[in-house]
């Protein structure tokens, strides 16, 4: 059964990773590169960096390889004369009022790591804050990809802010009262260790009633936890974990 539950999971990630894009503005300005373009840099003084993309490029099998070294290639454009750092915001609503929540996402170069830091301020309070080193997503069997700054740096900006996930997608599901049993247990513990005196039926009513959005953070290769907001703690709690 969990394994049914985990793949119906995995599914709505992988589909609101692909639409919640509209959810997230980056500082730097974005012009994408068309495959059309590749001849200007080659007729270009460029550096072997970029006549590496290139090659690699040419070698793609896949769109998803593809698409990848266009969004390498643009960094590399954008970053090569700056310090590696920028910031992303994703909009989304977490708490109990009505006004839209901003999560920043930053993205930077420290002590020869790429740290991924998320924060939510809401008032001029710190509600909020994560992070972690190194982002990872599998790209292709390659030396290429490996140990390589700005492979890591792309998929810090591409790939590491939160996903935003309606908890309508997971009522609408034929296995939510699965689902829902399995969350209603996890986020009880959690409560419980938290030093929440919380039974499984008040916790079911706040499910229930819970009508914002839940969020998905973390390393991009090994997502499996979705977090919801628990209004009484002020803080985020598991949802549900594979």
């Amino acid at each position: 059964m969990n394994k049914i539950v985990l793949t119906l999971l995995l599914g709505i990630v992988c589909f609101v990773s692909c639409t919640n894009r509209e959810n997230l503005t980056i500082e730097t300005e974005e012009n994408s590169i068309e495959l059309e373009e590749i001849e200007e840099y080659q007729n270009s003084d460029t550096s072997s960096f970029i006549v590496k993309c290139e090659n690699m490029l040419l070698k793609c099998t896949d769109e998803r390889e593809k698409k990848f070294m266009l969004q390498l290639m643009e960094v590399f454009r954008k970053f090569s004369d700056k310090t590696l750092d920028t910031t992303l915001f994703t909009t989304c609503f977490i708490d109990a009022d009505e006004n839209l929540d901003t999560i920043k996402t930053r993205v930077f170069e420290k002590k020869g790591k790429i740290i991924v830091h998320y924060s939510w301020v809401k008032n001029g309070k710190l509600l909020w804050e994560e992070e972690f080193d190194d982002p990872y997503l599998w790209i292709k069997d390659d030396p290429f990809f490996y140990n390589e700054k700005w492979v890591t740096f792309t998929i810090g900006i591409y790939y590491a802010f939160p996903e935003v996930v309606k908890i309508d997608h997971f009522n609408g599901l034929d296995d939510w009262e699965k689902i829902k049993e399995w969350a209603i247990r996890l986020g009880v513990n959690e409560l419980r260790k938290f030093g929440v005196d919380i039974d499984e039926k008040s916790y079911e009513q706040y499910i229930e009633n819970f009508n914002r959005d839940l969020i998905v953070w973390g390393d991009p290769e090994s997502r499996a936890d979705v977090y919801i907001w628990y209004e009484p703690l002020q803080r985020f709690i598991s949802f549900y974990s594979a």
